[in-house]
């Protein structure tokens, strides 16, 4: 017997979280591993004479920043990737939709559909994803960031500031992007919020499988 949908979308919710929580272990990992390494740094260095300093400031301050740069491309991964799961996500669903008889076109043989287009697919079957509006500007921002990290290896170009301007986020053009520390924390919640919504709107507009 084939599972319900229900069930079906539930084990996409339950996919999604396993994908997330291996994300967060490995930002928490980056993490860590910069917290160490840049004590280990400060224990060398602290204890300097500013002539000593100034005699290799700068091999001190190539340090510095490789391991600045090092844990930034991990949050970068981070991003990117939670990003990509949510996407993956709205796709897996609306195939699990179209299976279970709800009017959702089909895709064409390795077609990706993005996220403005599934927005557009999930309201016309009477499941909106971008309310409430709070959340749906918090999840373009993170395709933004994604943009910026994907597209321009996080060095924003004039249109990356000027989307991220939209999103009360200050960016200078051509800078590599340094993301808040707990910006993957918080963007992976909203990102579980907002499939946990639409998980239950699927199952509110579609009972027993349409």
């Amino acid at each position: 017997m084939t599972p319900s949908l229900d069930y079906r979308i539930d084990a996409l919710l339950s996919l999604l979280r396993i994908k997330i929580d291996a994300l967060r272990s490995f930002h928490h990992q980056g993490e860590a591993h910069f917290n160490i390494e840049f004590d280990k740094f400060k224990a060398e260095t602290d204890h300097l004479t500013v002539a000593e300093w100034e005699h290799r400031e700068d091999f001190y301050i190539g340090q510095r920043d490789e391991l600045e740069s090092l844990r930034e491309l991990k949050r970068h991964f981070a991003i990117a990737g939670l990003f990509n799961v949510f996407e993956t996500f709205l796709r897996d669903a609306l195939d699990q939709l179209r299976s279970a008889g709800v009017a959702v076109p089909p895709r064409k043989p390795k077609e990706r559909w993005y996220l403005d287009k599934m927005k557009d697919i999930f309201a016309a079957v009477r499941v909106p994803i971008t309310k409430p509006d709070r959340d749906w500007n918090a999840i373009k921002k993170l395709q933004a960031f994604r943009h910026c990290i994907t597209h321009r290896d996080g060095y924003p170009g004039e249109e990356d500031v000027r989307i991220l301007k939209c999103y009360n986020v200050d960016v200078p053009q051509d800078v590599w992007i340094e993301l808040p520390a707990r910006y993957l924390e918080e963007s992976a919640v909203l990102v579980e919020n907002v499939c946990d919504r639409i998980v239950n709107d699927c199952k509110s507009a579609f009972p027993g499988g349409q």
